[in-house]
Parts: C-alpha cells; sequence; structure tokens
C-alpha cells in the first residue's frame, strides 16, 4: 500500500511539494501567457490590419522563445545577487508580470506599445522557464524526483493550454483585451511570490576563468567553415 502510495504521489517531503507546487504554477503561467492571442488577432483585424501585419506581430512576441540557450549561459556564468536561479527567477517573473500589468491598466493599445510590451512579456516567462528547468534537474536529480516534476511542468501546461482556447474564446467573443492581459499577468505575479518563499539557494561565484573558455570556444566554432556548411549558409 505504501509504495502504491508514493507511485501515485511520490512529493513525500515538504521541500519536494513545495517544488512541485512552483513547477506547475510556472508553466501554468507559460501557458496562460497565450490567452490574449486570440483577442489580439481579432482586435488587431478589426483595426485594419492585414494578416500579414498580424502574423508579424505574433513572430515579434515569440522572437524570445527563439534564444533560450542564452538565457541559461547567462545564469549559469553571471550570477546575480550572489544566486544563480532565484535572483534570475525573481527579476524575470517580475518582468513578465509588469509588462502584462502595464499593458492591461494603463498602457495605449497601439499596435508598437502591444508588440514591444508583449514581447518583453514572453522574455521574462520564457527566461523563467530556462531557469525553472535548471531548478527542477538541480533539485529533482538528488531527490530521484526528475521525471516526476516534469510530468508536474507538462500537465500543468496542458491544463492551461485547454483554459486558453475555451477562457480565450470567450473573452475574444467580447472583445476583452484588458482582461485577457490582466489574467495573463496575475500567474507571473504568482510566480514571483513563489520563487521568493519557496526557492533555496546556496550562494555562487562568477565563474570567470570558464565564461572565457566558452566565450573563445564558441568564437572558433562562429569562425569554422564547417560550421556554416553543416547549417546550409555557405
Amino acid at each position: 500500500m505504501l509504495a502504491w502510495r508514493r507511485r501515485l504521489f511520490p512529493f513525500q517531503g515538504r521541500d519536494a511539494q513545495r517544488l512541485a507546487i512552483l513547477f506547475a504554477v510556472v508553466y501554468f503561467a507559460q501557458g496562460m501567457w497565450y490567452l490574449p492571442n486570440q483577442v489580439f488577432t481579432i482586435v488587431l483585424k478589426e483595426r485594419g490590419l492585414s494578416a500579414g501585419q498580424v502574423a508579424d506581430f505574433f513572430f515579434i512576441s515569440t522572437i524570445p522563445w527563439l534564444v533560450k540557450p542564452v538565457y541559461g549561459l547567462v545564469s549559469d556564468f553571471f550570477p546575480l545577487w550572489g544566486r544563480k536561479r532565484k535572483s534570475y527567477l525573481l527579476l524575470t517573473s517580475a518582468l513578465a508580470a509588469a509588462a502584462g500589468l502595464a499593458l492591461a491598466l494603463g498602457v495605449p493599445h497601439t499596435y508598437a506599445w502591444l508588440a514591444g510590451l508583449f514581447t518583453v512579456m514572453g522574455l521574462g516567462l520564457a527566461f523563467t522557464d530556462v531557469l525553472v528547468d535548471a531548478v527542477m534537474v538541480e533539485s529533482g536529480k538528488p531527490l530521484g524526483l526528475t521525471g516526476a516534476f516534469q510530468s508536474v511542468q507538462w500537465g500543468a501546461i496542458e491544463i492551461a493550454s485547454i483554459l486558453v482556447g475555451e477562457v480565450g474564446g470567450y473573452l475574444a467573443e467580447r472583445r476583452a483585451l484588458d482582461t485577457a492581459l490582466l489574467l495573463a499577468a496575475s500567474f507571473p505575479l504568482l510566480s514571483l511570490a513563489m520563487t521568493a518563499a519557496f526557492v533555496r539557494e546556496a550562494p555562487a561565484r562568477a565563474e570567470r576563468e570558464v565564461v572565457r573558455e566558452t566565450l573563445s570556444s564558441i568564437r572558433r566554432a562562429l569562425a569554422a567553415r564547417e560550421i556554416w556548411i553543416v547549417a546550409d549558409i555557405i
């Protein structure tokens, strides 16, 4: 019976439970970032924008998700306030929440403001995603819960995706862009509070020699003609 219970609910310790909740909230927030998309599409088209301009809007907003490996390098090599994960998690969660709240509560809904701040919100969430994955691996491996934590993450984002379809359609029908943005911004705010309460991390130092070696390796790789041939660029 005890073994069956552990398989069904493996998060027995308090720290494991806190981390599982944190991972669920952060991934749920990531999924809810898409909540305003249906409203954006309708509102922008009703303003007379072409399909191409609407597509450009969404392309711009997804750019931060295309460079996710950079965020891991930054947090690994340049600790902020003596921490590699928690300090950046606090900063990026606050950035995502602030950008969403600014759009929902005060900034004019011009194309430039919408595209700019929604992209900033995506930057905060993409950076947070990378950091949380690092915390998940670093914390999950000693506890033997990496797979369980990952299941929680993907379960949370799947639930968010279902809600985005249902609630997003309802809000789009009513052109309730402010409400959609406010809801999307509330979850990074919750991630911020939970990071402050749940994430434990020992102080770290910037590894300057490792940084120099890594940058040197990157420069050598970029200078190698074979790399560009494989990439089909030359």
